[in-house]
């Protein structure tokens, strides 16, 4: 038995979860423990997931368009993770949302690779993600404005939480202006 051949779990499984565990250790400040080379190999590994759009995520690509709101999908970020959405704001700011069907949760909480993924895009790139559950999907199924309404709801919540970043920001920069 060879356990590294191409066709195996582990060799297609191990350099990814090697990827996220390099980020956990960036996230907390400590050095790459591996070189360099493979650290490029299992992000490598990582980015080449094959993605799929779902037919939830089409729906709510489908309700933005109408609203005239100005996306992109299946983004790839720096480190290699893939947000579902991403609406560019005329501000300059990004809203990141991803549409998170069944797999992604243990009844109705998110599961162990989703708290993963929110957690390591926002500490490494400073994302703030948006979840779209499919419950919450379902429950509007059929009604076009209610779901214009509902997507208007986060994206109303994300600039008003990009404006009290920037509130606390400049409180922060202004205290430690006064301190030095």
């Amino acid at each position: 038995l060879d356990c590294c051949s191409s066709d195996t779990w582990v060799a297609r499984e191990a350099p990814r979860q090697l990827h996220q565990w390099l980020l956990w250790n960036r996230e907390h400040g400590l050095e790459p423990p591996v070189p360099e080379s493979l650290s490029d190999k299992c992000k490598a590994a990582f980015v080449a997931t094959e993605l799929s759009t779902s037919s939830l995520q089409l729906q709510v690509e489908s309700a933005l368009l109408s609203m005239g709101v100005s996306f992109r999908s299946e983004v790839i970020t720096e480190i290699g993770y893939s947000i579902d959405i991403v609406v560019d704001k005329e501000d300059g700011g990004t809203v990141g949302i991803e549409v998170d069907g069944p797999c992604h949760f243990i009844g109705r909480y998110p599961n162990g690779n989703s708290l993963l993924k929110h957690r390591q895009l926002r500490n490494l790139e400073g994302w703030r993600l948006y979840s779209v559950p499919w419950w919450e999907l379902r429950e509007i199924k059929g009604s076009a404005e209610r779901r214009r309404a509902y997507l208007s709801r986060i994206l109303e919540h994300a600039a008003r939480s990009r404006a009290i970043d920037a509130q606390r920001k400049s409180v922060h920069t202004q205290q430690s202006q006064q301190n030095a």
